[in-house]
């Protein structure tokens, strides 16, 4: 990290890193003075009314569970994706309908990425009662990296030396940013939590994105940080009622974009450049918003069509049609599965899913140990997309 980049508009200052091999940057406390342009006006105000669309569709749903998973796995991939831990839709679908001895073999980036989805469920869960908070943030944070290489991640633990980002064998003077040596971690995150937390007259779009910032800055672990900072805009955005479930997938528009994603971060810091962060925030917000409403929309058609199909068969049962159901849920379904979640006997499980297979809605996908998956491959096409 190069001192020269930084100029006299940083929102933060320089010093040096824990060994003196180089500066680190160290945050000034939010909020910032920000002036709202028109533009960034124009931006929030589509971002707002975007989001609304979307809380107003999800609460038309008949059960909106029901399609709350498929937008919290497409949510999982693409955070991990960002930091370059890759597998598919249908891969961690499947990974949450195997057994935990199977979960247990699944390939590594698949189970890093399962864990993002528990952290983030999990999350949801906790901000009901707990407020944005260490507490909360270690709490995440111990979910997400759990099982994965724990010596050197340190699930729950804030740092207690310096990191770096950038390439695996950057130094102070190479690195792309160099966040607050680890001593200064108590009172940035104190007043992280602070501002988090506060009452204050501010668009909290606004907040979210400024909190984003200023936990990438601080980067309170050794791992995972960029997660649990993405993580943390759906826990906000629901704990303050902005979001009837957390369906905003927010970082398939940073996968998306970056490089541009990375960059207006760091121009914060170099550059007090607010204005292009938030701009960027908000037409992720407002882009992202209007897919996750548009594919509401074509799941529910789906869902109807796929009643109609069965309704058109002799033998539509009851339990043919909460199968439809579970499948907006997992997308994969096999006899055990079905067992469970219907309290079924194995006969008339495999009959349900035998009856969906002829109506074109399963497709035999493949055997893991003894058990036999099929898959909703429409359902997959349309979150795919």
């Amino acid at each position: 990290m190069r001192p020269s980049d930084f100029t006299d508009k940083a929102p933060g200052r320089l010093v040096e890193t824990v060994k003196r091999d180089g500066m680190a940057f160290v945050p000034d406390k939010l909020p910032p003075d920000i002036p709202y342009s028109e533009s960034l006006v124009s931006k929030l105000s589509e971002a707002d009314v975007a989001l609304a669309n979307l809380n107003a569709s999800a609460r038309t749903l008949p059960n909106p569970e029901i399609l709350v998973r498929p937008f919290l796995v497409r949510e999982a991939v693409d955070s991990s994706k960002i930091e370059g831990t890759q597998t598919t839709y249908s891969g961690l679908f499947l990974f949450e309908a195997a057994t935990p001895s199977a979960r247990q073999a699944a390939d590594p980036d698949v189970r890093v990425v399962g864990n993002y989805l528990s952290a983030l469920r999990y999350g949801i869960g906790r901000a009901v009662n707990l407020p944005v908070s260490r507490r909360l943030i270690c709490e995440v944070h111990t979910k997400l990296m759990a099982g994965y290489n724990e010596a050197r991640t340190r699930p729950g633990q804030i740092r207690s030396d310096q990191v770096l980002i950038g390439s695996r064998n950057a130094t102070p003077t190479s690195a792309r940013f160099v966040p607050p040596p680890h001593t200064f971690l108590n009172d940035l995150i104190s007043d992280f939590e602070r501002f988090a937390n506060a009452r204050a007259v501010r668009p909290l779009l606004v907040t979210c994105a400024l909190l984003h910032y200023q936990f990438e800055a601080i980067h309170p672990f050794w791992d995972g940080n960029g997660r649990v900072g993405r993580l943390l805009i759906s826990l906000t955005l629901c704990a303050e009622g902005r979001l009837f479930s957390p369906i905003l997938y927010l970082s398939s528009y940073f996968e998306r974009h970056r490089r541009e994603y990375y960059d207006a971060l760091l121009r914060v810091s170099t550059h007090g450049d607010w204005q292009s962060w938030l701009e960027f925030f908000l037409e992720g917000v407002r882009t992202q918003a209007q897919d996750a409403t548009d594919r509401i929309l074509k799941l529910q058609l789906l869902r109807e069509e796929y009643r109609g199909r069965l309704s058109q068969r002799p033998r539509g049962t009851v339990s043919n049609m909460r199968l439809i159901d579970m499948l907006f849920e997992t997308t994969f379904a096999s006899v055990p599965m079905v067992r469970k979640r219907l309290n079924l006997s194995a006969p008339s499980g495999k009959e349900c899913i035998m009856r969906l297979e002829q109506a074109g809605i399963l497709i035999k996908y493949q055997r893991i140990g003894n058990t036999h998956f099929w898959v909703a491959q429409e359902i997959i096409d349309v979150i795919n997309r």
